[in-house]
């Protein structure tokens, strides 16, 4: 929610500082009420449309800290053929889950559904490499999802048993 904020806190002062404007300006006392009463509509709206957003997938094309994430873990996909591909995703170093939604791929959800089936069977996460992403699907090396392996166990000691 503190996101939010971040987005909502200039667009009120540029708003503020458009209305200023307006009721400074040589006009009729009619246009300067008009001005304050536009003001007092838009900011609810900006709100309501901002709140709106949050609980929506966002398109993984407007994914800007790529280099800040090179890998995320996802939490849950599910994909309707044809449509698009939905994923929950976690960075590493932040504790929130993000909602990201892909264009329809065939191979990327055949990739999906492997590194899900692979994970499940080798009981590790699976993880996307958002580098990938950016890629066009001819060009990719390497797949996007993928389901490593789990680390290794500790080396047994003698007194261990």
């Amino acid at each position: 929610m503190i996101d939010l904020a971040y987005y909502l806190l200039p667009t009120a002062a540029i708003a503020a500082f458009l209305a200023s404007v307006a009721l400074r300006a040589p006009r009729r006392v009619g246009v300067k009420v008009l001005c304050i009463v536009g003001l007092a509509g838009f900011l609810p709206l900006t709100m309501a449309g901002f709140a709106d957003l949050l609980g929506r997938p966002k398109p993984v094309a407007l994914l800007q800290d790529i280099v800040a994430w090179p890998e995320a873990t996802v939490i849950a996909a599910t994909m309707e053929e044809g449509e698009k591909i939905w994923l929950w995703v976690a960075f590493e170093p932040s504790a929130e889950p993000r909602a990201f939604s892909l264009p329809w791929d065939l191979e990327l959800a055949k990739q999906l559904r492997k590194a899900q089936a692979d994970g499940e069977r080798q009981g590790s996460k699976v993880k996307m490499r958002l580098t990938r992403l950016k890629d066009k699907p001819e060009n990719r090396a390497e797949p996007v999802f993928h389901a490593p392996p789990p680390p290794p166990l500790p080396a047994k000691t003698a007194e261990a048993g």
